[in-house]
C-alpha cells in the first residue's frame, strides 16, 4: 500500500489500461483514471499480469484491455483487485466484468498511439468539498477544513488546488509530514497553480520535521511565486499570507538551521528593513552573529530587542554569559519553529 495514501488515509479505484501481445504478455500499462496516489502501483501491478491465449482473429494480434483496481486501506476490507491479492497472473472474466466486446484489437501494422479514453466523471460534488474547505482554512476552522478538503480530493484525485489547501489545513494542525505528502502531490499534478503560501507551508513543515535542505529548497520556491504575485495588479491590491517579511524570515531560519549563518544574517536584517517591530527577527539574528562568534553586534540586537520582548532579550543575555571567549558554533539551541 503506497506510503503517500497510508498518511493521508486514502482509498480508491485505479483503472490501468495495457497493451498485451499475441503470447499473453502485458508490453504496455498505464493508469486512465483514479486516485493519483495509487497509479504507479496499479500500473506496475498491471505489468506483471499474464494472460492465456485466445483466439480473438485470424492473424496474430495485440489488444487493449482495462483492468479495474480497488485499493482499500489495510485493516478495511481487502483489496479487490486482480495482482494485488492472488498468486495467479492470468485475469479471468469474474474478475475484470469486461467481455470481449471492450477489447480492441490491433493488427500488425496498427498504431497503438490512439488508445481509447476513459470517461470523465462530474467534478460537481469535489468542487463543492474544496469551496466549503476553502471557506473553513479561511475562518480558521482548520479540522473542517482538512476533512472538507480530503473528501474533494477523493472526488477528483487530480484536483491539485485541493492538494494544496489541504496541505495548509495539514500545516496549521501541526501535521507535518501529512502536509508534505499532499503540498508534493499538488506540485506533481499542476506545479504552475501551487502558490506562495503553499510552498512557505512546504518549508515550515520540512522545517518542523528538520529536513532543512528541503526547507531551504521550498522557501526559496514560495520567494518567487511570491515575486511574480506581486506582478499581478489584481493580487498586489490584496493583501495575502504569507507577506515578504514571512518569507525572509522563513529563509533566515532555513539558512540558520543549515549552519549557514551569513545567509541567515542577510535575510533577517531584511525582515527587520521591512517589519522593524518583530522582536524574533532580532532574536534570530542575533543567534546568528553569537553562532560566527560575533559578540558585540549580538549586543547590539540584544539592546535594541530589550524595549520589544524582555524575555528573548535574557535569553540572548543568558548565551552570551556562557563560554564568552568562544564562538557559539554548535551550541545546541536548535531553532526550529518561530519563537
Amino acid at each position: 500500500y503506497p506510503e503517500a495514501a497510508m498518511l493521508t488515509g486514502a482509498e480508491g479505484n485505479v483503472e490501468v489500461q495495457i497493451l498485451v501481445d499475441e503470447k499473453g504478455e502485458v508490453m504496455n500499462a498505464s493508469a486512465l483514471s483514479g486516485n493519483p496516489l495509487f497509479s504507479e502501483v496499479a500500473a506496475a501491478a498491471a505489468r506483471k499480469a499474464k494472460f492465456s491465449r485466445a483466439k480473438l482473429s485470424p492473424d496474430p494480434a495485440r489488444i487493449y484491455g482495462v483492468i479495474n483496481y480497488t485499493f482499500t486501506l489495510p485493516g478495511h476490507q481487502s483489496a479487490a483487485s486482480p495482482a494485488a491479492n492472488g498468486t495467479s497472473g492470468e485475469l479471468k472474466t469474474s474478475q475484470s466484468n469486461q467481455g470481449i466486446s471492450d477489447l480492441k484489437i490491433l493488427q500488425p501494422g496498427d498504431s497503438s498511439e490512439d488508445n481509447p479514453k476513459p470517461a470523465t466523471d462530474s467534478l460537481a460534488p469535489a468542487a463543492s468539498f474544496y469551496a466549503k474547505g476553502s471557506a473553513f482554512l479561511a475562518s480558521g476552522r482548520n479540522s473542517e477544513a482538512a476533512e472538507a478538503l480530503r473528501q474533494a480530493t477523493e472526488r477528483d484525485p487530480n484536483d491539485a488546488a485541493a492538494y494544496a489547501k489541504l496541505g495548509i489545513a495539514y500545516a496549521a494542525l501541526q501535521q507535518y509530514q501529512e502536509a508534505v505528502v499532499v503540498l508534493k502531490m499538488a506540485i506533481r499534478i499542476k506545479p504552475e497553480i501551487v502558490d506562495a503560501e503553499a510552498y512557505y507551508q512546504l518549508s515550515n513543515a520540512y522545517t518542523a520535521l528538520g529536513k532543512f535542505p528541503q526547507a531551504l529548497e521550498a522557501i526559496k520556491q514560495a520567494m518567487y511565486n511570491k515575486r511574480v504575485e506581486q506582478t499581478n495588479p489584481e493580487v498586489t491590491n490584496t493583501p495575502r499570507s504569507p507577506s515578504l517579511a514571512d518569507l525572509h524570515y522563513s529563509t533566515g531560519l532555513a539558512y540558520y538551521n543549515l549552519r549557514r549563518y551569513s545567509g541567515a544574517i542577510e535575510e533577517l536584517k531584511q525582515v527587520i528593513v521591512l517589519n522593524p517591530q518583530l522582536a524574533q527577527a532580532y532574536y534570530g539574528l542575533a543567534l546568528s552573529y553569537i553562532a560566527i562568534g560575533d559578540r558585540k553586534s549580538a549586543e547590539k540586537q540584544q539592546e535594541t530587542i530589550e524595549s520589544l520582548d524582555p524575555v528573548f532579550a535574557a535569553k540572548i543575555a543568558k548565551l552570551l554569559s556562557s563560554n564568552p571567549n568562544t564562538p557559539q558554533q554548535g551550541f545546541g539551541f536548535v531553532f526550529k519553529t518561530k519563537p
